[in-house]
């Protein structure tokens, strides 16, 4: 991998030219080359008249012949036929009614040529960058697809996005445990469900719907540091972890890559590393405060005792004591520095992140920051004044 090339963005299941998956905002436009896969080539040329790069590969865990299962939906097309266990499922999408036993029936079965991953030309020439991040949305082929591409995977790939389902729609697909233990096993860890779908059992009348069953899902895998095998993947996890919200992971890795090497990196001229060097200095300004930790506050006994009724109040009596006994010990340097956090205008790093256009994320960091810093003075029995700065 090399830093100054831009990030790959691979999207397998690319139908009309985009994905499910907006996480850059246009300041790292130029950061990004995207590229589509698309395994019904009627599609390819719509998508290839929006710009993107398409490729008319229908990639799999072989290579070899297969067949397409064309939907009555385009979009629910699949190697994979229908499950008839799911086809009374019902999805509202858009607020119309998806009945799976229609909308998911097989229309056509196209023959197709099935390709590895590991093995398309492209980028072993280096005709398009090696995907740094995976997305996809295959109806059910996802974990054939990572299969199909274990040693590029294993080479460059630091992020993986890939619809799941916790309920078989299709007959024979694997259900999101299966994809999370495959990639935990080679060094992928799963981090959150970005959105879930749910359908429905029952076609009820509107006003008479219930929740319905969470059905299908976008997931998450971000590469464990302790897994990467190329010191240039550090700074693409790190944007990558922070674009996701999963600061702790993108903080852990700046540290990784150090102020030396980020000053470097940041000069090259991509927005990402610029905005990686940002994030760290605004991160090093901001007063650092870890809360006390479980066992500061209960011994073994104390834990245990909490679940006996007849011991319950000599805990307490005991919380308090320690309370008492630890906000007194807390420095006034850690009171100033909560009293900083505790402000309702934008931290150093929230303030970067509204700089790079990412507002909702700045947002979002803020409220747990509030959130957090109350709670830990109500556990110190501590009321601070704040003044505006």
């Amino acid at each position: 991998m090399s830093d100054l090339r831009p990030i790959g963005f691979h999207h397998v299941g690319g139908r009309s030219g985009g994905s499910d998956t907006p996480w850059v905002t246009p300041r790292f436009a130029g950061d990004v080359a995207t590229v589509m896969y698309e395994a019904d080539e009627d599609a390819v040329a719509q998508m290839k008249a929006q710009g993107v790069t398409a490729l008319p590969y229908c990639l799999a865990d072989r290579n070899g012949e297969g067949f397409l299962n064309l939907t009555y939906c385009l979009y629910g097309s699949s190697l994979y036929p229908l499950d008839p266990q799911a086809a009374a499922l019902t999805m509202n999408v858009r607020g119309l009614d998806y009945r799976l036993s229609v909308t998911n029936r097989t229309v056509e079965r196209r023959p197709v040529k099935l390709r590895r991953l590991d093995d398309l030309p492209e980028i072993r020439t280096g005709e398009i960058p090696p995907p740094d991040v995976l997305s996809m949305d295959t109806q059910g082929s996802e974990l054939d697809i990572l299969r199909g591409g274990e040693q590029t995977i294993e080479r460059h790939t630091v992020a993986i996005v890939s619809e799941v389902e916790f309920v078989a729609l299709y007959e024979g697909q694997p259900l999101f445990g299966d994809i999370c233990k495959y990639l935990d096993e080679r060094g992928f860890a799963f981090m959150q469900i970005l959105f879930d779908g749910a359908s429905h059992p029952y076609r009820q009348p509107l006003g008479l719907r219930g929740r319905g069953i969470t059905t299908f899902g976008e997931a998450l895998f971000l590469r464990k540091l302790s897994h990467v095998t190329d010191a240039a993947q550090v700074p693409i996890l790190a944007f990558l972890a922070h674009l996701f919200g999963q600061h702790d992971l993108g903080f852990e890795a700046l540290e990784m890559i150090g102020d030396e090497r980020l000053e470097e990196l940041a000069a090259s001229g991509r927005e990402y590393l610029r905005f990686l060097r940002d994030l760290r200095r605004a991160a090093a300004s901001m007063p650092h405060v870890l809360p006390k930790q479980f066992q500061d506050f209960f011994s073994f006994e104390d834990s245990r005792n909490r679940f006996d009724d007849a011991r319950r109040i000599d805990v307490e009596r005991s919380l308090m004591e320690k309370q008492d006994r630890i906000a007194s010990e807390v420095r006034q340097t850690e009171i100033a520095a909560l009293a900083v956090l505790q402000m309702e205008e934008d931290s150093t790093v929230e303030g970067t992140l509204r700089l790079y256009g990412l507002d909702a994320l700045a947002d979002e960091m803020k409220k747990r920051r509030l959130e957090h810093v109350k709670q830990y003075l109500d556990v110190l029995g501590l009321e601070i004044t704040v003044t505006r700065r």
